[in-house]
């Protein structure tokens, strides 16, 4: 599932200010045209209604493809030593376990690859 929600940014050049929707979690198998767009580095970008500045959106971005089994959590604000990146990870695989598992149940009854992959999960935590 991709989620959207609204921030405030400040255009680069004139510092005017506006609001835009960003994504802030991304499932990039269900949209694979947004791949495209990361890559081309046009993803996210706004153009200032007030000077026409164009300017990419920063913000904390969580990016899944399970067709590509890639999972990347984006922070351009973020400053941390490798260990705290992975003790930060941890947390959050740890978190989301809970919501794992329940979608593991649906998954078992649909063929031999989910239920490995339910079993594998289940036996994370």
């Amino acid at each position: 599932m991709s989620t959207f929600v609204e921030r405030s940014y400040a255009c680069v050049r004139c510092a005017a200010p506006f609001t835009a929707r960003v994504a802030i979690a991304l499932n990039v198998t269900r949209h694979p045209h947004v791949r495209d767009d990361i890559l081309a580095g046009t993803f996210q970008e706004a153009t200032c209604a007030a000077c026409g500045a164009s300017m990419p959106l920063t913000t904390k971005l969580t990016y899944l493809d399970l067709a590509r089994g890639q999972l990347f959590i984006l922070d351009p604000y973020l400053d941390m030593s490798e260990q705290a990146i992975e003790a930060d990870f941890q947390g959050a695989m740890q978190a989301a376990l809970p919501h794992m598992r329940a979608l593991v149940g649906g998954l078992a009854r649909r063929g031999d690859v989910a239920r490995r992959a339910a079993h594998a999960i289940l036996q994370a935590g």
